[in-house]
C-alpha cells in the first residue's frame, strides 16, 4: 500500500502551518490543530484502505489520549498524532524522498519570501532584540520570524529534510553551511547553527551516532541535573541565565504526576525540564516510551537527525514541534528506506568509478 501522495500534502500542510505560526500569521493553537486534523484524516484513510485498526497500536493511542483526557491539556494530543505516524510510517511503502522534497520546497517558499518581507517592508522587525551575551550586548534579527531562535530552528528543519530528499555532495554541503552561516551572522543563534553544521557535515562524512537510545537518557539526566545542583555563575552566563530561570521554575512549578497549567506558557528553554513540569511525569514517561520505541532500527542517516533533534531540546521546547519530528519518523520508521538509500549511494560511487576508469582510458 503506497501512501506516499497522501504525506506529500500533509507534510507541505506542516510546513505552512509552522511557517505560518513561526512569523505570527496564525495563532500556534490553530496551527496545532490543522496539523492534527491533516494527519488525523490521513491515518483515518490509511486504517479505511487497510481494513481495520491494528490493535498493536491501539493501546498506546488510547493511553496517550487517556493522559490527555486526565490532564485536560488538548495540547497534550500530540503524542496520539506521533502513534498515528508510527502506525502509518511502519505499514505502508513511502518514497520518503518525494515527502521530503514537498516539506523543503514548500518551507523554502515560505523562508525566502518572509526573509524578502523583511528587509524590504520590515516584516516583524518589532521581533529583533538587543541583549547581552557573557560580556558584551549583541543585536538578534529575527528575520520576520516570531524570534530569533526560531529563524534558525525552521532553516535546520529544511536542512534536515533536504539531507534525505537529495544525494550526499560537498555542493550540497557547501551551501547549506554557506546558508546558515549568512543566517547565523543576523539571528546569533548559537544551538541551531551547531546542529545544522552536525546535520551537514555528519551526512557529508557518514557519521553514525552510537546509541542513539542511551544519548536521549543522557541529555534528559544532565537537564534534571540542572534543577538540583547549585547554580554555577559561569555555566548559568555561558546558557544566558537559563539555570538560575529553571531554579525559579522549579521553585514556582514542582515536579507532578499530572501537567501543571500554569507552566504551559513559561519560558522554559530546555524541552525535558518543559515537558516534566507543564505534562507531567505521566505524559513525560509516555513519550520516553514512545522515543525508545522509535529509535530502534540502527542507520548513519537516522542517528545524526535523531542526535540533532535530541540535542536540539537541550536549549529550546521542540519535543513536540511535529516540523522537526517529521523527518525523525520518517528515516526511522519507513521499513524500505534504509536499503533504498544505500543501493543510491552504492549506484552513485558506482557511476563516479566508472566515469572515471572511462575517463583515464582514454
Amino acid at each position: 500500500m503506497d501512501f506516499t501522495k497522501e504525506l506529500q500534502w500533509g507534510a507541505s500542510f506542516t510546513a505552512l502551518l509552522t511557517l505560518l505560526d513561526y512569523v505570527k500569521l496564525l495563532p500556534a493553537s490553530l496551527t496545532n490543530a490543522g496539523i492534527v486534523l491533516v494527519f488525523g484524516v490521513i491515518y483515518l484513510l490509511f486504517c479505511a484502505r487497510r481494513g481495520g485498526f491494528s490493535l498493536l497500536h491501539l493501546i498506546p493511542i488510547t493511553c496517550a489520549i487517556g493522559i490527555m483526557v486526565i490532564n485536560k491539556d488538548p495540547s497534550m494530543i500530540s503524542l496520539t498524532v506521533i502513534w498515528f505516524l508510527i502506525d502509518i510510517f511502519s505499514n505502508t511503502e513511502l518514497d520518503i524522498t518525494k515527502i521530503c522534497k514537498s516539506f523543503f520546497y514548500t518551507g523554502l517558499t515560505g523562508y525566502i519570501l518572509t526573509l524578502a518581507a523583511y528587509f524590504s517592508i520590515g516584516f516583524n522587525k518589532s521581533s529583533d532584540i538587543v541583549m547581552w551575551r557573557i560580556d558584551h550586548l549583541i543585536t538578534r534579527s529575527a528575520l520576520g520570524f516570531l524570534q530569533a531562535n526560531t529563524s534558525m530552528m525552521y532553516a535546520l528543519v529544511l536542512v534536515m529534510t533536504a539531507v534525505i530528499a537529495f544525494p550526499v555532495s560537498w555542493k550540497r554541503t557547501i551551501t547549506i553551511i554557506a546558508i546558515s552561516s549568512g543566517l547565523f551572522y543576523f539571528n546569533q543563534s548559537r544551538t541551531s547553527f551547531i546542529l545544522i553544521l552536525i546535520v551537514a557535515l555528519g551526512t557529508q562524512f557518514n557519521v553514525r551516532i552510537p546509541m542513539i537510545r542511551l544519548a536521549y537518557l543522557c541529555i534528559a539526566f544532565l537537564s534534571y541535573s540542572l534543577l538540583v545542583n547549585p547554580v554555577q555563575d559561569n555555566l548559568d552566563a555561558l546558557l544566558s541565565g537559563r539555570l538560575t530561570l529553571y531554579h525559579t521554575y522549579l521553585r514556582q512549578f514542582g515536579v507532578h504526576l499530572l501537567g501543571s497549567p500554569s507552566a504551559r506558557n513559561a519560558m522554559i528553554d530546555n524541552g525535558y525540564i518543559q515537558m516534566i513540569f507543564s505534562k507531567g511525569i505521566l505524559f513525560t514517561l509516555l513519550f520516553v516510551l514512545s522515543l525508545q520505541f522509535i529509535f530502534r532500527k540502527k542507520s548513519r542517516l537516522a542517528s545524526v537527525l535523531a542526535f540533532a533533534y535530541l540535542l536540539s531540546a537541550f536549549t529550546e521546547t521542540t519535543f513536540q514541534h511535529f516540523d522537526l519530528l517529521l523527518p525523525i519518523l520518517l528515516v526511522y520508521l519507513t521499513p524500505n528506506f534504509n536499503e533504498q538509500n544505500y543501493k543510491e549511494k552504492e549506484f552513485t560511487n558506482e557511476t563516479t568509478h566508472q566515469h572515471r576508469s572511462s575517463s583515464l582510458q582514454r
